[in-house]
């Protein structure tokens, strides 16, 4: 594997590990809290990662797997397109400006702690073993 997708995957442990060091001890009620009438609860912002990775991943993975079928294969470093650039950058901290989200992927008004923590495990495990990320994946532009 390259640099640069060991590097992802370096990420994504650490994002599990600090989600379960700050959700240790936490209450369903503490997680569910809403600072706001328009915030969003912890729940909430768990859940809607969840639910992004479950409306988007397969989309990805179809797309990843026909350019390897046409033999769009490079060993990186990657390129990304403006759009790729321009979202990653309006995540990063510091965020400087509230965004919305599209309908799909609203998060539900409540959820429990255990499940969710799960959810959230599991689809980055499950990023970690994919046949799509073990291999020398798709080339950027």
């Amino acid at each position: 594997m390259n640099e640069e997708l060991a590097g992802y995957l370096q990420q994504i442990e650490a994002v599990k590990r600090e989600a379960e060091t700050f959700l240790t001890g936490m209450t369903d009620a503490q997680f569910n809290w809403r600072p706001g009438p328009d915030r969003w609860s912890i729940a909430q912002c768990f859940d809607h990662l969840n639910v992004s990775v479950r409306k988007t991943i397969p989309a990805f993975d179809r797309a990843i797997a026909a350019a390897r079928a046409r033999g769009r294969l490079a060993p990186g470093p990657f390129r990304y397109g403006w759009f790729a650039r321009w979202m990653v950058g309006s995540m990063e901290p510091p965020v400087k400006r509230r965004q919305g989200t599209f309908k799909i992927l609203l998060p539900a008004q409540e959820v429990p702690l255990a499940p969710t923590l799960a959810e959230f495990r599991m689809v980055r495990d499950r990023r970690q073993t994919s046949p799509t990320v073990e291999a020398e994946v798709v080339g950027g532009r």
